[in-house]
């Protein structure tokens, strides 16, 4: 039996598939201008005036974002792709090119062996980025339940349509390791099983960030899902078909 634990919160879950893709649904059109909305707000809440967050992969990525359903104003968001959808589009896989801006050569080593091993055991790897919370949310009652709810979102999307396995990358400064490696997330080794050292990202201001990698979710992480099982069930989601194919040049 699942509990919802947000008795005096009235949320939604908003799941949509590569908006890029499902333009001409405006309700996607709607969703989407939330998603840049919060993302945006977010980020400049946190970094110095001219941080810009925003990019081609949030188009053909797919959006899970958190509602406020009283209000209609988006509470927090985050961003899934996959490199057989960046590929769709003739785009490198994110975190790949992210590593390659950097430099990071022991970190593209160790994340090509994730998707290779990944590959030869037919699993599929996504990444996991874009977290952002509203800073309205400071005020809000949304905020005691804010990263246990964004995590829960996470593993219902993962564990019912996208992953085997995640890549992401994790802020010390807001305690984000702590948080995904609660769910089963461990920080990345090399082919040694040596830990890798924390990145700096030239896109956030040189902000430290370490990458983190998940196999299987933890036992804590299931419970934690289980308490969010009826907003996952009452979902809003728009998703592409299942035997939908980007358009080939004519």
């Amino acid at each position: 039996m699942t509990t919802n634990t947000t008795p005096d919160l009235d949320l939604q879950w908003i799941v949509i598939e590569c908006p890029y893709a499902q333009w001409n649904n405006p309700m996607v059109q709607q969703y989407f201008n939330q998603f840049i909305t919060v993302k945006k707000m977010g980020f400049e809440k946190a970094y110095p005036e001219g941080v810009l967050p925003l990019g081609t992969y949030d188009f053909i990525g797919t959006i899970l974002m958190i509602v406020d359903k009283k209000t209609g104003k988006p509470l927090c968001a985050l961003k899934s792709t996959t490199q057989k959808r960046c590929a769709e589009y003739h785009l490198t896989e994110e975190l790949t090119s992210h590593l390659r801006v950097s430099n990071a050569r022991a970190h593209l080593t160790a994340i090509e062996d994730v998707f290779k091993k990944a590959k030869e055991q037919n699993k599929l790897v996504s990444y996991l980025g874009s977290w952002a919370t509203h800073p309205d949310v400071a005020h809000h009652e949304f905020k005691k339940i804010s990263r246990e709810a964004s995590m829960a979102l996470t593993y219902h999307y993962y564990t019912s349509f996208e992953a085997s396995e995640i890549l992401a990358g994790a802020s010390p400064r807001f305690k984000v390791p702590e948080v995904l490696m609660k769910l089963g997330y461990e920080l990345l080794k090399d082919h040694e099983q040596k830990l890798l050292p924390a990145l700096t990202s030239p896109f956030l201001f040189g902000e430290p960030y370490v990458l983190v990698h998940l196999k299987n979710f933890s036992a804590a992480a299931k419970l934690d899902g289980a308490k969010y099982q009826a907003l996952w069930d009452q979902r809003i989601e728009l998703r592409l078909p299942v035997d939908f194919e980007v358009k080939k040049a004519a």
